[in-house]
């Protein structure tokens, strides 16, 4: 029976199938993407488009690719077993050594059959003798990745274990010693020697990133900064579009020497594996090399081949060899742009006929290219570079120089006597290009909001987006309805009367955002410092995933590092209005770090009294109690507590102060309370009988890591006297991230943990 599909369509359907179930499986909005699924599956038999056999075959084949992707799932290993431990491993080195961090490098590391990642610390950089396949011995702390315990944090564990990593091992600069090199050379640092005696700083990195990929030289951070704010930061990293440059120049030269159309051919198949291996097959390299593979092959023997069935049957082909790479931003990002520059830029280009092709295509490319791209960028990163399209016009035509220019110098860099000075020339060739490209990147990035922070778009609305644009290349009415739901998803959030409490999980410290009903948002304490700093990379992340890029207070409520060490790091990302404290000094490198900053930055400080306003409208008030005991070897009892009522609602959020405070407390809180955060992560004095026959709180919330239970936090008779009282308890150490949702009537609690 005819179904109205071609054999190429029919083939792309059966293959979308199967990266829909694998997205399914991997990605955590799967039930938008099954929703989609199956609407585009009923649309195709609605419209009478696929036959039931093929719609039948469509399900079979989402059902097996989940089987796949489940049967692919890697599985804890032995060192993960036994992690944390020291531990004396020998093995070998599985991926290339990081060059570009400061006094450490990283790689992957197989022990038996345990992988695990690995970093060497050593300020005089030993670490750079050690080559991808070297045998090594080392001994380090073997511990387990940190998973997310907040939302719009980072999920490091999980990015490991979709690379078959379970553990992590830190190693000392005495700790390792090379037991057998491989023997392997290290062609592309001595490739990139060579052209650094052609070229400097910045534009060796510039050169060296666009040919080998994002680590073959590390960038100043000077420069990186300026490439993300004008949308020119892909252009650091060996890209897909590459691979087509390459080949367009070699195919142009050698059609001017008149080469026979075979041999061009098979070179130009070379010269793309070459160039694919040389940076070493990062996920938009592998797709455009593959897909110009086969074109060249059906060339070969003079077959034709539909683009975007071809495009998803690599990306099928790719998702067999490892699922996980359906993880990876790069790999999403490389085909939904290949997606969109197949389907879009044909059509646009006819419409703009007259205009040849190649003046219309350079303003369309990169519009293009841009449209498809931001929705996956800014759900991943919150950042959108606003004149990424006139820097990418700008610089389209000085890109295919760099690459093919770079690209020549590398491959006859090492041949004896004549490729260094092979490579000059190509450096010399490539040099004013660099130069015009960091000119523009300046340039732009230095415009007015050159980087905005947009929120994280709701999943629903980013799957609009996309039909919206397929829409307005064939069917522009419906477009208008797609963009109807896109701005309903966007904007939803911002019809609401709910206050909303969020208290991360940092650890052994406080940290809470109270958002108001208008919108306003106020940080109370910023968690502790260290190298794995909570408002780096927690509390920000929140933050840029929510679109927040200024606070309109900042209140820290005494000066323990646990509530304020991660200070600067919120600083440096979000401005506050003002910044609220007990004007109580502290002598600690913390304080006075913090307080330099603030004054460097001329930040508006002000020290709160009691029964000071720190915000009031709209039905809420949120106010400030400060307590009469202060303690000569503690802060605690003199931190700024906070009252704050909505409606019906009110919370106490005590800071650490315990249950001494209350004759200070009863002067101010209209008793009982919904919400408590308890007084000093839950210690044996942060409540007491007579201080709950007060409060009696519906909701109490106790800020507290592992770090706090060699103090005793919290402490048994502090939970079992909450529970007599029969308050619901919810704890950062088992609940992680707490949510509290009022509209000053009803009051709802989401915990990350039951995520």
């Amino acid at each position: 029976m005819e179904t109205g599909l071609t054999k190429p369509q029919k083939t792309l359907v059966i293959s979308s199938a199967f990266i829909a179930g694998t997205a399914y499986y991997l990605l955590d909005f799967n039930i938008y993407l099954l929703a989609t699924f199956l609407i585009l599956l009923f649309f195709l038999g609605f419209k009478k488009l696929a036959s039931p056999l093929l719609l039948i075959l469509c399900i079979a084949v989402f059902g097996t690719s989940i089987l796949y992707a489940d049967y692919r799932m890697p599985k804890p290993d032995a060192l993960y077993r036994k992690a944390p431990a020291k531990l004396e491993l020998t093995g070998r080195v599985v991926s290339e050594p990081r060059t570009d961090l400061k006094n450490k490098t990283k790689f992957y590391f197989q022990s038996g059959k345990s992988k695990t990642l690995v970093t060497i610390y050593d300020y005089k950089r030993k670490f750079e003798s050690i080559r991808i396949g070297d045998i090594i011995k080392i001994k380090g702390s073997v511990k387990r990745p940190y998973k997310a315990t907040n939302w719009g944090q980072f999920d490091y564990g999980k990015y490991l274990r979709n690379n078959g990593i379970f553990t992590l091992t830190h190693v000392g600069y005495k700790n390792w010693e090379i037991i057998k090199p491989s023997g392997s050379l290290d062609i592309r640092n001595k490739i990139m020697d060579i052209h650094a005696k052609n070229l400097k700083s910045p534009k060796l990195e510039v050169l060296g990133g666009m040919v080998f990929g994002d680590y073959a030289v590390p960038a100043p951070q000077e420069i990186e900064d300026e490439f993300i704010k004008s949308g020119l930061l892909h252009l650091l990293a060996a890209s897909g579009m590459n691979v087509g440059i390459i080949f367009g120049i070699w195919y142009f030269f050698a059609s001017k020497v008149r080469l026979s159309f075979r041999i061009t051919i098979i070179v130009g198949m070379l010269l793309v594996a070459l160039y694919s291996l040389m940076t070493g097959l990062p996920p938009s390299v592998t797709r455009a090399a593959l897909m110009l593979e086969f074109l060249l092959i059906g060339k070969l023997f003079d077959r034709k081949a539909d683009n975007a069935t071809l495009l998803v049957m690599v990306c099928v082909l790719m998702l067999l060899f490892n699922p996980f790479m359906l993880a990876n931003v790069g790999f999403q990002l490389s085909f939904i742009v290949t997606l969109g520059l197949l389907i879009a830029v044909p059509v646009f280009i006819e419409k703009l006929k007259p205009v040849p092709e190649y003046l219309s295509g350079a303003l369309i490319i990169p519009i293009v290219a841009q449209l498809f791209a931001s929705p996956i960028q800014i759900f991943h990163f919150n950042n959108f570079a606003v004149y990424s399209v006139l820097a990418n016009i700008a610089v389209m035509p000085f890109v295919g120089i760099i690459s093919f220019a770079g690209f020549l110098g590398s491959v006859f860099a090492l041949i004896p006597v004549i490729g260094e000075k092979i490579c000059f020339i190509a450096d010399k060739i490539a040099e004013p290009f660099i130069f015009l490209l960091l000119a523009v990147s300046k340039f732009t990035s230095e415009l007015p909001g050159a980087l905005q922070y947009p929120s994280t778009p709701q999943v629903p609305a980013v799957i609009a987006f996309y039909i919206m644009l397929i829409l307005l290349v064939f069917a522009r009415k419906q477009a208008i309805i797609a963009f109807l739901v896109i701005i309903f998803f966007l904007f939803k959030g911002n019809f609401n009367n709910n206050l909303e409490f969020v208290f991360f999980d940092v650890g052994e410290g406080d940290s809470i955002l109270i958002s108001t009903p208008d919108n306003r948002h106020i940080l109370v304490d910023t968690g502790p410092p260290g190298w794995y700093c909570p408002a780096k990379t927690a509390v920000t992340p929140y933050l840029k995933d929510k679109g927040i890029s200024s606070l309109d207070a900042l209140v820290l409520t005494h000066p323990d590092s646990d509530h304020i060490g991660g200070t600067i790091d919120i600083l440096k990302t979000t401005k506050p209005h003002t910044i609220y404290h007990n004007g109580v000094e502290n002598k600690t490198k913390t304080y006075r770090s913090i307080e330099n900053y603030i004054e460097q930055n001329h930040l508006r400080t002000v020290i709160l009294t009691d029964n000071d306003t720190v915000f009031s409208g709209n039905d809420l008030t949120i106010t400030a109690i400060r307590p009469d005991h202060i303690d000569d070897h503690s802060n605690n009892e003199d931190s700024i507590m906070l009252y704050i009522v909505y409606k019906d609602f009110s919370a106490l959020l005590m800071a650490d102060c315990e249950a001494d405070s209350l004759d200070k407390i009863d002067d101010t809180v209209k008793n009982p309370v919904t919400l408590l955060k308890v007084g000093h992560h839950g210690s044996e004095d942060a409540i007491s009988e007579e201080f709950l026959q007060y409060i009696n709180p519906e909701i109490s919330v106790i800020s507290v890591g592992r770090k706090g239970y060699q103090w005793g936090h919290p402490d048994f008779e502090t939970i079992s006297l909450l529970r007599e009282f029969k308050s619901q308890i919810f704890r950062t150490d088992k609940d992680y991230a707490i949510k509290v949702v009022t509209d000053g009537h009803k009051t709802n609690i989401i915990k990350f943990g039951d995520k």
